[in-house]
């Protein structure tokens, strides 16, 4: 009897361990797809970086804007949903295990779409509030003031 409890222990841990394994290969899959959505890998570094071009802006167009996905997610610890997202009424029902859309799929950038704000403004509020944020807290942050801040001179 000892021996079948021992033997149902370590099939259950064999189990759990393949289970653990399939969802992070999973995870890591989904993931993967979340950064090349709107993502290109620079410099030696090889970490991923978000490069947002701004382009279909009739004004007010500064240059590129690029930042660490990896440093925003792992290092500074935001979380997935405080940039992404899907609405389903007041809900925001995105999930990292799908498919991640280009913010200009949903945010025009010449114009307001139903509750959708425009691409700038939606860029605007997302980051230059949270650095603000951060930096009214007295925490470190990126830049939030100054155009060229974040935006490269063209």
């Amino acid at each position: 009897m000892q021996r079948q409890r021992r033997i149902a222990v370590l099939f259950c841990g064999f189990l759990t361990l393949v289970l653990v394994g399939a969802i992070h290969v999973g995870i890591f899959t989904s993931l993967t797809d979340i950064v090349k959505a709107e993502s290109h890998v620079s410099g030696s570094s090889g970490q991923d970086m978000i490069r947002i071009e701004n382009k279909g802006y009739k004004k007010d167009r500064k240059g590129a804007v690029e930042f660490s996905h990896t440093k925003h997610a792992r290092d500074y610890k935001v979380s997935c949903w405080d940039c992404h997202h899907v609405f389903d009424g007041d809900a925001n029902v995105w999930s990292p295990l799908g498919r991640t859309a280009r913010c200009s799929q949903c945010h025009h950038p010449l114009k307001k779409e139903g509750t959708a704000m425009k691409l700038q403004t939606a860029y605007h509020v997302n980051c230059k509030n949270c650095h603000k944020a951060l930096a009214e807290c007295g925490e470190s942050t990126g830049p939030y003031r100054k155009c060229y801040g974040c935006h490269e001179r063209e």
